[in-house]
């Protein structure tokens, strides 16, 4: 679909003031920041040094992350027709604003300050900015008004509600650690970095089964399908990931939120993973009240 589909449908979720459903969509939220917990060490070593890699998009961070830590041909793919737009948004701000600027705009405040807003738009150089544009500059009639204002779109329906993405997006990202870490993936994005997108559903983009890809990050898709609820003779989340293909080195991602005992999450793996040795799992924020796991899929030599 075209970018002014893609505005149209925006527009059409922006202006609907009924409770969003939890399925995901060509028109499902964005997400602002990621809930995921990227500067583990295990993580880091996951996303490090991969040359063809296959993630989700969602907030965008999965993927600024891999670019920081040297992945530079992507191929990025989200159900929604909305993420891409945003994690360009994203990589136009970090080439553009200072770590500080990118702190106000995203983190300090619940709502897009102006000033940097219009400067991040000013410096884009990507087809993201028609959609953007279009929203702000030319949304006729929206809120009753004749455009709706930065501050307005950041707090609509458009993106998630949730506080403590923004809250905890230093604690979990490891591009935003620091400003040598933020001037770090300003400079590996001011260099040649490709991005391929995909918009659909993964289960049902055939392509990618032939790729041999290094690295996929699957994020918490698995939730999303239902694969945490299901608890029957066999899991369809799974034998997707199993038959996807990877490089002799190449590792599959899933992250699984809150990974306690008797939690959905650990009855899920237990069921269906804990017993098959081409899968590992590694515990993040192992000293929290809320653990979360990274379980990998990896080849096994016969």
């Amino acid at each position: 679909m075209a970018i002014e589909d893609d505005i149209e449908l925006a527009k059409k979720e922006i202006a609907n003031k009924n409770a969003r459903s939890m399925l995901c969509t060509r028109s499902s939220l964005i997400y602002k920041f990621t809930n995921e917990y990227m500067s583990d060490p295990n993580y880091i070593k996951l996303v490090s040094d991969n040359d063809r890699v296959l993630s989700v998009i969602g907030s965008g961070d999965q993927i600024l992350n891999a670019i920081l830590f040297g992945s530079k041909k992507i191929d990025a793919f989200d159900i929604s027709a909305f993420p891409k737009y945003y994690l360009e948004f994203k990589i136009a701000a970090i080439k553009c604003l200072s770590y500080r600027e990118f702190i106000d705009l995203f983190i300090n405040s619940n709502a897009f300050n102006t000033r940097l807003y219009r400067k991040v738009l000013d410096n884009m150089d990507s087809d993201a900015k028609e959609f953007w544009l279009g929203l702000t500059d030319g949304t006729k009639k929206l809120f009753n008004s004749d455009s709706i204002s930065s501050k307005d779109l950041y707090e609509s329906r458009l993106f998630d509600k949730s506080d403590n993405r923004r809250i905890y997006a230093i604690y979990n990202n490891p591009y935003l650690k620091d400003e040598d870490s933020y001037n770090l993936l300003k400079e590996k994005l001011h260099n040649k970095v490709h991005i391929h997108y995909i918009t659909g559903d993964i289960f049902k983009i055939g392509n990618i089964r032939y790729k041999n890809y290094n690295f996929i990050n699957m994020s918490n898709i698995s939730n999303y399908y239902g694969s945490m609820n299901c608890m029957g003779n066999s899991c369809r989340y799974k034998n997707f990931v199993t038959n996807l293909n990877i490089a002799d080195d190449g590792k599959i991602l899933t992250y699984l939120n809150h990974f306690k005992l008797n939690s959905m999450s650990y009855e899920y793996y237990k069921k269906f993973y804990m017993d098959d040795r081409r899968f590992i799992l590694r515990i993040v924020k192992e000293d929290t009240d809320l653990p979360d796991a990274l379980l990998i899929r990896r080849k096994v030599r016969k």
